[in-house]
């Protein structure tokens, strides 16, 4: 209610005809050139608010409240006579003009010093009746239409209301913007014949094209884009005008920001030219931006960012061999003819760069560059390395040999050029038919990265032995059974050859095989292996499943019960293994001699001490000394021992 109130009888103007009502005096200060510019300025319009004052116009004339006061103040003039106002689109742009131009200079007269009309001509319209109503710092339809009506003010303070009740005029057209925070109406008035094409109402921000009359404005000239504006090389951008942001010369309170047009240059043409206010982006670089205007400068930085889609990407390797590794060439990109630095100008990454095919190298633009570019190159697939044992080109009759082959990467398959010499399965077992040669030929299929892969293995079959002998071969590096003449994979056993006896395991020398191993036909009998063969000229203690026996010649002796030295220690052996069950004194079985024991082991190392069937005794370095005796210091006591015993 103040602010409004204060406007209401401050800021509120009329004009009827070429009756001007105004302030009489212009609040100015010459800091700029007294001439006039071209500019605009922004404000939201909020027509449809506005169209709705027309209602409340024609209620007015037509209404029993259509009077205004004489010059008297005393006696009124009641208007029974008036017809409704049309609605003129015509007008309503006229207004909309002026509602903008009122945010910047308050008044009847237009912000380059031209009066009101003047917009009424710029719309075609002259030689009629016109007026204007004006008004500012009201938020809505209805409280400025109040103010207008100045009900209880007298003749002197009815000029608006006097405007809407003439009937020199036929219709109105009304204009709302706001600009700031600030509300400015307009009523326009005229006698038109065509009230123009309609149209929908106008809500929301517009720039608003204005000249000036600089001469009345104090303020400071901004940039349009704050310190900085991005162009894309080749693209172009139209630029803001330069804002002079100021007060309203009619009213400080009221903040103005106007656009003004400029006088434009680039400091480097080469990265941005600037042409009738647009700027062209020319190539990637900053470069400065200046504009004249109001005879003040203003600059700041134009940022050229280019795209680098069209650059080539040269590669230190084009092709590569797959190996199972990244593959990351080295990359130069040119733009232009220009070298772009990686890492400031763009980031490479890498697609599909390990498996055979295509891969790409990616330059991803940073800093100053947009957009990618990318250039392939060739993984080709490996080839795979097929290698087959030495020992695979002999075979016996009847012998099976498994084929180990490395170097594969696809799925194996085999082949046999004459299988009535020898044949092979699936999973690359050999078997000798007959006596002859063949070929295997040996395939590795194509994977994704590998090539096919061939190989042949010649391969010949041969009787090792007589068909009336039964037993091991030596045949192609190690030692084979054969019965009646011919391999036989089934056997398992041990087999005596040349003073030697051997384990066989399925047609072969178990040379896997070590440590005590129980004979299969004879399961009472285990015998002491070395790489297969039974270990003859070894005698001693062997272990086996966490336990000690006593081997005599390579077997298993399970009679024995003695004492048995073994790495320096002495064992008591029973039933042919360490009686680890046995501690403190126990009788050599084979002699009269006695030993002190721990888990069967003589303790060697004990001196002192040790009771047995009541009794206690004198162990010197773990036997019983029975020969011995003195006086013998045993637990912080001493004891009289004769003939090796402790007597009482």
């Amino acid at each position: 209610m103040g602010v409004n109130k204060m406007l209401r009888g401050r800021c509120i103007l009329s004009v009827l005809l070429i009756v001007l009502l105004c302030f009489s005096g212009i609040f100015t200060q010459n800091v700029y050139a007294a001439d006039i510019v071209n500019g605009s300025i922004t404000v939201k319009y909020g027509q449809s608010e506005a169209r709705s004052t027309l209602s409340m116009i024609n209620g007015l004339r037509t209404g029993g409240d259509a009077w205004y006061w004489n010059k008297d103040n005393t006696t009124k003039t009641v208007r029974s006579d008036l017809t409704e106002l049309s609605y003129s689109y015509v007008l309503e742009k006229v207004a909309m003009q002026r509602a903008a131009e009122i945010a910047a200079y308050y008044g009847h007269n237009r912000p380059d010093g031209r009066e009101c009309f003047t917009a009424f001509n710029e719309a075609g319209i002259k030689n009629v009746y016109m007026g204007e109503n004006i008004a500012i710092g009201f938020n809505s339809a209805s409280s400025v239409f109040e103010a207008w009506c100045e009900t209880n003010d007298p003749y002197e303070g009815q000029g608006h209301r006097r405007s809407m009740l003439s009937s020199d005029f036929n219709c109105v057209g009304i204009g709302f913007a706001t600009h700031n925070g600030v509300c400015c109406w307009v009523q326009e008035f005229a006698r038109l014949s065509d009230m123009g094409t309609q149209t929908t109402a106008e809500d929301g921000e517009k720039e608003v094209p204005l000249k000036l009359n600089l001469s009345n404005y104090t303020g400071t000239l901004t940039s349009p884009v704050g310190d900085e504006c991005e162009v894309e090389a080749g693209d172009s951008m139209k630029l803001p005008r330069p804002v002079l942001k100021a007060s309203n010369p009619r009213f400080s309170y009221m903040s103005v920001e106007v656009g003004l047009d400029a006088d434009w240059t680039s400091a480097d043409p080469s990265v941005a030219k600037v042409e009738d206010g647009v700027v062209y982006g020319k190539a990637a670089g900053n470069t400065k931006l200046t504009a004249t205007a109001a005879g003040s400068t203003i600059s700041f930085n134009v940022r050229v960012t280019q795209s680098i889609e069209g650059a080539a990407i040269v590669l230190d390797h084009e092709e590569y061999v797959y190996d199972g590794s990244e593959k990351t060439p080295s990359a130069t990109v040119k733009l232009d003819g220009k070298v772009l630095t990686e890492g400031k100008d763009y980031t490479l990454s890498y697609r599909n760069n390990t498996n055979a095919g295509t891969a790409e190298v990616v330059a991803e633009g940073t800093g100053l560059y947009s957009n990618s570019v990318s250039e392939s190159f060739t993984i080709r697939k490996a080839e795979q390395d097929l290698t087959v044992p030495a020992t695979a080109g002999k075979l016996a009759v009847g012998e099976s040999y498994s084929l180990e082959i490395t170097g594969a990467e696809g799925s194996l398959s085999f082949s046999s050029s004459d299988t009535s010499v020898v044949t092979v399965d699936s999973s690359g077992t050999l078997n000798g038919i007959r006596e002859g040669s063949a070929q295997i030929r040996i395939l590795a299929k194509e994977t994704g990265n590998y090539k096919e892969a061939e190989t042949v293995l010649n391969v010949k079959v041969e009787r090792i032995a007589p068909v009336s002998y039964t037993g091991l071969v030596a045949y192609n590096g190690k030692f084979i059974y054969v019965t009646k003449g011919q391999t036989d994979n089934t056997y398992s056993g041990f087999v005596s050859y040349k003073e030697g006896l051997f384990l066989v395991d399925k047609g072969a020398v178990a040379t896997s095989r070590n440590g005590l191993v129980q004979d299969p036909h004879h399961q009472q009998d285990w015998y002491f292996l070395a790489n297969g063969q039974v270990q003859t000229q070894y005698t001693g203690l062997a272990q086996y499943d966490g336990e000690w026996f006593y081997v005599e010649k390579g077997k298993l002796n399970t009679t024995l019960a003695a004492y048995v030295k073994y790495d320096g220690g002495l064992f008591f052996v029973g039933a042919g293994r360490i009686m680890t069950e046995v501690n403190g004194l126990a009788m050599d079985p084979n002699g009269s001699d006695w030993y002190y024991l721990a888990n069967g082991q003589a303790q060697i190392q004990y001196t002192g001490l040790a009771q047995y069937d009541g009794k206690w005794f004198y162990v010197k370095a773990g036997k019983f000394a029975r020969d011995y005796t003195g006086s013998v210091g045993y637990n912080g006591a001493s004891f009289w021992v004769s003939n090796g015993e402790v007597v009482e």
